[in-house]
């Protein structure tokens, strides 16, 4: 059987669609493990930014009561 043009493109896009759904299957079922990493991604940034005039405005304010 010879294969035309349409038959190769056709299965090409069809194998590209395939695989853009199945990440996105993936995607879809790992939302909230996604979103979770999201978040304390930002939790562990904010932390490691502001934690340190945090800890140092806590413990002023330990030492003043004392």
């Amino acid at each position: 059987m010879a294969y035309t043009l349409n038959d190769v493109l056709n299965a090409f896009l069809t194998g590209v669609q395939d695989v853009l759904g199945n990440i996105a299957q993936a995607i879809a079922d790992n939302a909230g493990i996604i979103g979770s990493f999201i978040v304390l991604g930002m939790l562990t940034y904010a932390i490691a930014r502001y934690g340190g005039r945090i800890v140092r405005a806590v413990t002023g304010w330990v030492g003043a009561l004392i």
